[in-house]
């Protein structure tokens, strides 16, 4: 597929991403919280580039990456950013260096926040986003490689339509996250045909989400992804 195809079908994705409305599906349930900080919703944001899937794709746009960062959502959009100078952003950098020119950046959750920029994530959100349409974003990309910030986007990837999120089995006992961060773990993400066969398998890297260093900190944060990016070809 050339990069121009891969940029009409990625926009045409968009275009699905802006007319779906199944988030209210979430905002109409019996335990959602209008009033507190759970109680946050997505929604379309009207000062979004409608051509992307969400806002964090205009970050390099690179089509054919050897590298897909995939977040858990954008945050709060007030207005077009195209900086992308955020405390986060700024460790992506540092961790990618020369790497970040291969990478193109999503999030699980396509839409934005309305009340808060960052804190808790309703992990609804993300899988009810993933099932919908990562699999197509996916597949029009074709990355070698997916590194997922945060334990909740990589739990989300399980949603993903008609796929299979395989955790490695023996000689590793304990596949809690920390457990997969800390042995760079080689995650699967399998897509299956419609007879349920393997048809394409992903690399998956889970790490810590580099908005926080409460869990992880700085120094164990950049040795993760260096252990990840050291499992491509050096950039020339």
């Amino acid at each position: 597929m050339t990069e121009e195809e891969k940029r009409e079908q990625l926009r045409q994705l968009a275009g699905k991403v802006s007319a779906c409305h199944l988030c209210k599906t979430i905002y109409s349930s019996p335990g959602y919280r209008k009033g507190d900080q759970k109680g946050d919703h997505l929604c379309h944001a009207p000062s979004a580039d409608p051509s992307v899937i969400n806002h964090w794709n205009i970050w390099v746009r690179n089509y054919n990456p050897d590298i897909l960062i995939v977040g858990q959502d954008f945050g709060r959009l007030d207005s077009p950013i195209t900086n992308f100078d955020s405390p986060t952003d700024r460790r992506i950098k540092k961790f990618l260096g020369p790497y970040l020119n291969r990478c193109f950046f999503t999030n699980a959750a396509c839409c934005y926040r309305q009340r808060n920029n960052s804190g808790p994530v309703n992990e609804s959100w993300l899988t009810l986003c993933v099932s919908q349409f990562f699999r197509d974003e996916l597949e029009i990309l074709d990355p070698k490689i997916i590194i997922v910030l945060g334990e909740a986007a990589f739990r989300s990837l399980a949603c993903c339509r008609n796929s299979l999120l395989a955790l490695p089995q023996d000689p590793m006992p304990d596949t809690s996250f920390r457990s997969l961060v800390d042995n760079t773990a080689l995650v699967e993400l399998r897509l299956l045909d419609r007879s349920e066969q393997v048809e394409k398998t992903y690399p998956v890297y889970p790490v810590y989400h580099p908005s926080t260093t409460l869990n992880r900190d700085d120094d164990l944060q950049n040795h993760d992804w260096q252990r990840i990016l050291s499992r491509l070809s050096k950039p020339t």
